[in-house]
């Protein structure tokens, strides 16, 4: 019994000891080779000209550089910033309405108080306001204002991105969440 004991035990740590084909890098025979190659700062300035020249001087000048969004940030990071805002002071979002002028969130907090927060913008000119209001009669005003600013700040980390133009979602092509 305790040779096979022995004997199972050196199997076990011969086993763990190897590594997994995933995480070998030795080749086997007959794998082809690996295509993944460190290119050197010649060989990349090199494919970057090349591209470089399928584009047109028109469409070279029409690119523009990546750009951060002003203080009222960019509407299309609204519903991503209030989720996580209220993620972060421990709220869930039960729903998001869109109301004439902007989006309300009716949350729920960690202790089963209701709450809202509403954010009026647009896309042309971003967040505008910010309101929240926690408790059935909106009495709990440390924390309405504390997610008030948990958002704001945010919407200020979200906005220093910088983001292209083109790569924001329209209106008819809403932002994925």
């Amino acid at each position: 019994m305790l040779r096979l004991l022995l004997r199972t035990g050196c199997l076990a740590i011969a086993a763990c000891a190897s590594p997994y084909a995933m995480e070998s890098n030795v080749r086997e025979p007959g794998e082809p080779p690996s295509v993944n190659r460190r290119l050197s700062d010649e060989q990349q300035q090199g494919i970057v000209e090349i591209l470089g020249e399928t584009r047109t001087p028109a469409e070279r000048s029409a690119a523009r550089p990546l750009e951060a969004a002003g203080d009222a940030g960019r509407w299309v990071d609204v519903p991503v910033v209030a989720r996580k805002a209220a993620s972060d002071r421990e709220f869930g979002v039960l729903r998001e309405e869109r109301i004439p002028g902007g989006l309300r969130y009716q949350l729920r907090c960690i202790d089963d108080q209701p709450g809202t927060l509403t954010i009026m913008g647009d896309p042309e000119h971003g967040v505008v306001s910010v309101q929240a209001s926690i408790g059935e009669f909106g009495q709990d005003q440390s924390q309405a204002e504390a997610l008030r600013r948990a958002f704001q700040s945010r919407l200020r980390e979200w906005a220093r991105v910088p983001r292209s133009p083109e790569d924001l979602p329209t209106a008819d092509q809403p932002e994925g969440r």
